[in-house]
């Protein structure tokens, strides 16, 4: 996009590739929950939209039906029987995997009650692959990295943390902690650090700022590529409860913008071809 910087541009390219390697079915499941109010209206023939307008949209169908198949084959998509008919919806697997890969989005259905699991550790140089995977696994069941050895997350997750120490023998290298309070920050500064939350609410602001000029173009291929960037920046997004997110988050609004711009074109982006 014009004008931004060469970080702003390294940094979305880097959240592009990220998201180009997602599996397209986990792409799609995200996709129908995070965005669940383009998909309200989803039929079992086609997802309410006009693909047959043109060429890329009688290729947008055949990805769309492509979609659909995998995911039924998967047991991840079942049809439901609603007040206004037959309607697709995803089944309890499917928001197994959704919340697996963003285990914090399971606190946005409910008001979070405060409290932080916090997690820190001393490993020596020779256990640098028990610490690097220490690392990986704190990050896959919910944590962010406040400091270099201190990892803290708002879900309760003391157990699964204890049995992930115990089953790699590193007891005397790491301390569990359940706390009410992290004393010398505020909640939203511990999230806004743990989980580079500046970072993202910039991109999510700079999106917002470019969407005019993309919006008056009516360029098909200048919208593709800024639906792109918004999906490679929200999949980046950890989906932290909303008590926890800065007064000024744009993610939200960028979201809402994102969903007014429909559903033609995002199975291109999602599976890539």
């Amino acid at each position: 996009m014009a004008g931004w910087d060469y970080k702003t541009l390294q940094t979305l390219k880097n959240y592009v590739v990220s998201l180009k390697s997602t599996p397209s079915t986990r792409a799609m499941i995200a996709s129908m929950i995070e965005f669940s109010q383009m998909y309200q209206d989803v039929s079992k023939s086609i997802f309410s939209t006009n693909f047959w307008s043109d060429f890329d949209g009688i290729n947008e169908y055949r990805r769309e039906k492509r979609a659909r198949m995998q995911l039924y084959k998967k047991d991840l998509l079942k049809t439901e029987n609603g007040p206004n008919g037959k309607t697709l919806v995803l089944t309890t697997r499917a928001h197994k995997i959704f919340y697996s890969q963003y285990p914090l989005a399971q606190l946005r259905k409910q008001k979070w009650g405060g409290g932080w699991t916090a997690v820190m550790y001393d490993l020596p140089l020779g256990l640098k692959t028990q610490r690097d995977y220490l690392r990986r696994k704190l990050k896959h069941l919910g944590f962010g990295c406040l400091q270099q050895s201190i990892f803290v997350s708002p879900l309760s997750l003391e157990e699964p943390v204890q049995e992930l120490i115990e089953g790699e023998q590193l007891q005397s290298h790491v301390v569990v902690l359940a706390a009410r309070r992290i004393l010398g920050l505020t909640d939203v500064e511990i999230a806004s650090t743990a989980w580079n939350l500046d970072v993202l609410n910039d991109l999510y602001t700079k999106l917002l700022d470019v969407l005019p000029q993309v919006k008056k173009s009516r360029n098909k291929a200048l919208t593709d590529e800024w639906r792109t960037y918004f999906l490679a920046v929200n999949f980046e997004d950890p989906y932290l409860p909303f008590e926890l997110l800065p007064e000024n988050w744009q993610g939200e609004v960028c979201k809402k913008e994102f969903q007014k711009l429909g559903l033609p074109g995002l199975f291109k982006i999602i599976f890539g071809r």
